[in-house]
């Protein structure tokens, strides 16, 4: 069951890494074009962008675009007979092995990128270290609570359809809009009350250390998992 589901993504897979190394070439390629310019003046400084915004364009494709391909091949599935527990278990350790390899992918991508950036531009510094962004232990937390939240994010789609996105929506707007109008009020209660808050909860964090917050991040995941599989359980085919 478990290669015939990594079978079926091929396509998606490699449709995927085509559309991540066309943004990674093109910002690669404007990212030179400058540096290469300004390089005998003041440009020293520089991100390997290329690779983040592959890794950004990756992410999008695999929280909105996979979902909708969740629904067709949940629909397909379910409808020839293939139980639930077989086919969501299955489809989500499918999708936790495809973002290892996503990791994998844009980690080598940025080595060449880096490599590329002090061939061309010797006197190179890099804004954002490699180690700032690959750090395995904070990696298999990010892994694994991005796949959960896809994970909730499909079953709500199935249930409840595009209006779920509605409320996505919604919420990427008040996390937007929420530091501008902080700072624009940051003189009354509320906002200062709120920032007092997000202060003592940084200091709290640091305090525990790293490794209680990948604890209580795991523990998160699951419980997010168990509440998409409640609603997946005894989901009804749609199409």
């Amino acid at each position: 069951m478990l290669k015939k589901q990594i079978k079926r993504r091929e396509k998606e897979v490699l449709i995927g890494c085509s559309i991540m190394i066309g943004i990674y070439l093109f910002v690669l390629l404007i990212v030179l074009g400058v540096g290469i310019y300004q390089k005998q003046t003041t440009y020293t400084t520089i991100v390997a962008s290329g690779s983040l915004f592959a890794l950004i364009i990756g992410i999008f494709l695999k929280f909105f675009i996979e979902s909708f391909y969740f629904l067709r091949e949940f629909n397909i599935a379910i409808s020839m007979g293939q139980t639930r527990k077989q086919f969501v278990w299955y489809y989500e350790l499918v999708s936790l092995l495809e973002m290892f390899l996503m990791v994998g992918f844009v980690r080598g991508l940025w080595a060449i990128e880096e490599g590329i950036y002090y061939f061309v531009i010797p006197r190179v510094k890099f804004l954002v270290q490699t180690d700032m962004i690959f750090n395995w232990k904070r990696n298999i937390l990010i892994i694994f609570g991005m796949v959960a939240i896809q994970m909730l994010m499909q079953a709500l789609l199935l249930r409840y359809g595009m209006k779920i996105y509605w409320g996505i929506w919604i919420i990427w707007m008040l996390l937007c809009y929420t530091p501008s109008i902080l700072s624009t009020h940051s003189d009354s209660v509320i906002a200062g009350k709120f920032i007092a808050f997000i202060k003592w909860f940084i200091h709290i964090a640091i305090e525990f250390g790293e490794s209680f917050w990948i604890g209580i991040g795991m523990i998160a995941s699951g419980i997010l998992v168990g509440i998409a599989w409640l609603f997946l359980r005894k989901q009804q085919v749609t199409m």
